[in-house]
């Protein structure tokens, strides 16, 4: 039973079934009783583009998705060129099943935020930002 689980993470190395990079997860990833579902995000939320951590442990923080949707070459042969919609997340799914790596398989209808012209469902990356301050001129630009 899951919420028999007695589960600790902390400072426990882990392997990226995908691209087979060997991580240490942070100190702050603990998991105990009745934390499932904190276990499962965590676990597969490996998501080093966006952590600090990656980078000062030299953590490669290539993107593994396109703007397009397409796995790239760093996903690896088997995803690459893929749609993560559509044959990359069956593959992914496929290559997690080879390893062992699925506890256990059922549908489910993901809520993706989608776009209001396209209708097609948005994804989320990281990318490479930057932001103006506009308090300073917003008077006078409300005046144009």
């Amino acid at each position: 039973r899951a919420n028999s689980w007695d589960l600790r993470l902390k400072g426990s190395l882990t392997t990226n079934p995908i691209t087979a990079l060997r991580v240490r997860y942070s100190p702050g990833h603990t998991c105990l009783r009745r934390r499932e579902r904190a276990l499962c995000t965590r676990l597969r939320h490996m998501v080093p583009m966006t952590s600090p951590c990656a980078k000062k442990h030299g953590i490669p923080t290539q993107p593994l998705v396109d703007a397009g949707g397409i796995f790239t070459k760093d996903a690896g042969s088997r995803l690459e060129g893929k749609h993560i919609f559509e044959e990359g997340g069956k593959e992914a799914c496929l290559m997690l099943e080879e390893k062992g790596l699925v506890l256990k398989r059922r549908r489910y209808k993901h809520r993706y935020p989608y776009d209001w012209r396209t209708k097609q469902p948005v994804i989320q990356r990281a990318t490479r930002q930057w932001f103006a301050n506009t308090d300073k001129i917003y008077q006078e630009a409300m005046r144009w």
